[in-house]
């Protein structure tokens, strides 16, 4: 994956839109915890023949205003696709998402999550977990999802740092070293990732993962 650097988002953010940028979701796709104004709805409508959205809130322009807390919400269709983006956290019921997820597909459809982990806490309004890949694999075997994927997101134990400290970082004048010290961190990582295997086992993105992107096949 090509990083922007000079990018105005948070690492994590900045892998999230560079990824959705290179969907290409064919077919009808439902977009939990989306909108037309959120930033990565034009890469999700590139491709698909439809596209709908749920939110909460009506300042997104969903296509439908549901809370996804609610066991209840009935679609008049299925899908080929399902995504959400980092919208788990924010969900109370987040269970709730797998399992819409998995009775709103079509059979051989994918539910493809982008999920949050060693990021920091961002109500929206409110912020309630942060899950590790052993949750999504058993969690969604057991909802009855046949082929499950966990991709980790970041490059390692300095990114994950650095990561921690980039609200800080980006304020003021201290925002133009931002971006260098952005770029020593992630570098790093991708070095020593690359000339040792050891590191990259035990200091690498699988086990400092900023999020996840979740993939899982009904």
């Amino acid at each position: 994956m090509r990083f922007n650097f000079f990018s105005k988002h948070t690492i994590l953010r900045t892998i999230l839109l560079i990824e959705m940028s290179k969907l290409k979701l064919k077919g009808d796709v439902l977009d939990l915890g989306g909108g037309e104004r959120t930033k990565y709805n034009k890469y999700l409508k590139k491709y698909c023949l439809l596209l709908e959205n749920v939110n909460i809130d009506p300042e997104r322009k969903p296509t439908y205003s549901f809370d996804l807390n609610d066991k209840n919400i009935k679609f008049n269709k299925k899908y080929n696709y399902i995504v959400s983006s980092h919208t788990i956290e924010h969900v109370y019921n987040f269970e709730n998402i797998l399992e819409l997820g998995f009775n709103n597909l079509k059979k051989g459809g994918s539910l493809i999550l982008e999920v949050p982990f060693l990021y920091r806490i961002h109500a929206d309004p409110f912020d309630f977990t942060r899950l590790t890949y052993n949750y999504y694999e058993k969690k969604l075997e057991e909802i009855g999802f046949k082929e499950v994927m966990v991709i980790p997101r970041g490059f390692g134990v300095f990114t994950a740092s650095y990561s921690m400290l980039e609200p800080l970082l980006r304020r003021n004048i201290l925002y133009p070293l931002h971006f260098f010290l952005r770029f020593l961190f992630i570098s790093t990582d991708i070095l020593l990732c690359k000339v040792s295997k050891s590191y990259e086992k035990y200091f690498g993105s699988n086990a400092y993962p900023l999020g996840y992107k979740v993939v899982a096949k009904k």
